[in-house]
């Protein structure tokens, strides 16, 4: 049996459409860089439990230590001032997330939920609902998310 070899004509301008849209592709491919960041570069620890990135392209890693704000270069170290309410209510940061509306929201410990105020660089507290009887949450924050609507949910342990 003798077989039929087929022959498929492309039309150029088809092949010219591909090749168009095609190349692009080839240099989309980013180049990414790491640096290894430490408390030898101005990290208040070397343990980060979260990381958000905020509308302002500022890094934000929360320690065991404090909240780390990075622009690139150094570090700003926000931490627990005793009987101060406008800091964070614990150094033990367990979340972070930055919302729609570029708000940062920062998750502790002791289950309360800051939220950075970034025009005065300080941070309002919110209690979340008792968990218990003594009159606050004990439970540690270990998730925040945003819903559809805008509403900030937050995910605690247990």
């Amino acid at each position: 049996m003798k077989s039929k070899i087929r022959r498929i004509y492309v039309p150029l301008s088809f092949a010219f459409l591909i090749f168009c849209v095609l190349l692009p592709l080839r240099g989309s491919s980013q180049d990414f860089r790491f640096k290894h960041i430490t408390s030898n570069d101005g990290l208040s620890q070397n343990a980060v439990l979260a990381i958000t990135q905020d509308g302002d392209g500022f890094m934000w890693f929360g320690t065991k230590d404090g909240l780390n704000k990075y622009d690139g270069y150094s570090f700003a170290v926000y931490q627990n001032v005793p009987n101060d309410p406008g800091t964070i209510d614990s150094n033990y940061i367990t979340a972070l997330f930055t919302d729609s509306r570029g708000n940062l929201w920062v998750g502790t410990d002791h289950g309360l939920l800051n939220r950075y105020d970034k025009q005065n660089d300080n941070f309002q507290r919110i209690s979340l609902p008792f968990s218990n009887s003594d009159g606050r949450n004990n439970y540690e924050i270990k998730d925040i998310a945003e819903g559809k609507n805008g509403t900030i949910w937050v995910g605690t342990r247990d």
